[in-house]
């Protein structure tokens, strides 16, 4: 993980550890010149598009409950961890490593025995890999 984190209590009364928001911007700029091919941390922001996922999940869980899941591009995963214990088993997968890294590091830290955090590229979805709801 390049970027600090920092344990923090979301309005969905989860707490994770995130890249710390004033930190992001300098982190990335400081990686920037030891590698001009560093990619922006999107990941690393708790996104509107994911506020609105939880509130449909949480108003529709029949998506959810217990099922098997997937979130595709999850980047700090809030949908997917504030669902976790209704579902079966669900998959939060990101293209960024660090994403996956911290990914690994909240599951680990909220105990999540049916949750796990993968490297995924969806341009080359795996076929083997079978879900009820995808988010």
């Amino acid at each position: 993980m390049q970027y600090p984190i920092s344990f923090t209590q979301l309005e969905e009364g989860l707490s994770i550890y995130i890249p710390t928001p004033a930190l992001v911007k300098s982190t990335y700029e400081q990686l920037l010149t030891k590698d001009a091919h560093t990619a922006f941390p999107f990941w690393a922001k708790e996104w509107a598009a994911s506020k609105a996922l939880n509130r449909f999940l949480k108003a529709r869980p029949e998506y959810i409950k217990g099922k098997r899941v997937l979130e595709i591009g999850a980047g700090l995963g809030i949908p997917s961890l504030t669902i976790a214990l209704q579902t079966h088993e669900i998959v939060i997968s990101d293209h960024n490593k660090d994403a996956v890294a911290l990914l690994q590091k909240n599951i680990h830290t909220l105990g999540l025995n049916n949750a796990k955090a993968i490297c995924l590229d969806w341009n080359q979805f795996p076929k083997d890999l079978k879900f009820d709801t995808i988010l």
